[in-house]
């Protein structure tokens, strides 16, 4: 799919002016607000949450230069280097309370490879993308598959995540082993996810530089800053490079609709 012209992006050596010392970041017209989007009042229920089960305080949530949220590869790219796919809209969310790019967002739609990997179903999800990621460590994509869904029923978003009973998570992820641990992983990274001011996804709770590879490729176009060593990504790394990052024209895998899974699930 043809993606919109991207956003200008700041030339390597030029500077913006430094704000006067106490004066507010610039802000920006804030896009409206599409399905799945974080919003203000879901932000602050998942940090009261957190409070409330942990006792501990939230990370303090501050304003921070919009050039930390690209990658240095991204921030260093000119507009003639921009993945061609990068949309044209960059929305930011509440918890960001600053102008720039929203790394909890995706920025293109990668092509459909003839390979079928789970991140490129979740490739305009960076949280559902990166979770998936999380439950393959020392496991098997088919094992993934066979509870992805049907978790991602249970917990659609980061704030579902951090409310959920934590007994039913590891209910649903019990197959894959070491379920407790991994369902206190989950709750853990959502909550960093909403909450802290991260650029890079390595500086989440469990997630390794696996994943960190897939979130560059497949949610923000970076794919040729990237040198996987997996060796799913890097097959579909050297596919994309093949075909110079635009494909073969695949029509794209449809991800399981979910009610019918939440219904299923309800009945267990």
């Amino acid at each position: 799919m043809q993606g919109a012209a991207p956003a200008p992006v700041a030339q390597a050596g030029v500077s913006s002016p430094a704000p006067a010392p106490g004066a507010a970041p610039a802000s920006r017209p804030q896009p409206a607000e599409a399905d799945g989007e974080l919003t203000a009042a879901d932000t602050q229920a998942a940090v009261q949450d957190f409070r409330e089960v942990s006792g501990q305080p939230d990370p303090g949530i501050e304003a921070r230069p919009a050039a930390q949220h690209e990658s240095p590869a991204a921030a260093t790219l000119p507009n003639s280097s921009r993945p061609a796919g990068l949309k044209k809209r960059f929305p930011v969310t509440p918890a960001l309370k600053t102008a720039g790019l929203d790394p909890r967002t995706s920025l293109w739609e990668p092509p459909q490879s003839p390979f079928g990997l789970i991140e490129e179903q979740l490739y305009d999800n960076p949280w559902k993308l990166l979770l998936a990621c999380l439950l393959l460590n020392k496991t098997t994509g088919v094992q993934v598959r066979k509870v992805l869904w049907k978790l991602l029923a249970l917990i659609s978003t980061p704030e579902a995540a951090v409310k959920a009973d934590v007994s039913q998570i590891q209910d649903i992820i019990q197959p894959l082993g070491l379920f407790r641990k991994r369902a206190l992983a989950i709750q853990r990274f959502s909550h960093e996810f909403l909450t802290k001011q991260w650029v890079n996804p390595m500086e989440l709770h469990g997630i390794g530089q696996y994943a960190a590879d897939a979130y560059y490729i497949f949610c923000r176009g970076e794919w040729e800053s990237v040198q996987p060593t997996d060796k799913d990504l890097l097959r579909y790394h050297e596919w994309l490079k093949s075909t110079g990052g635009q494909g073969t024209g695949l029509q794209r895998d449809v991800a399981p609709a979910l009610s019918p899974v939440l219904d299923q699930l309800n009945q267990a």
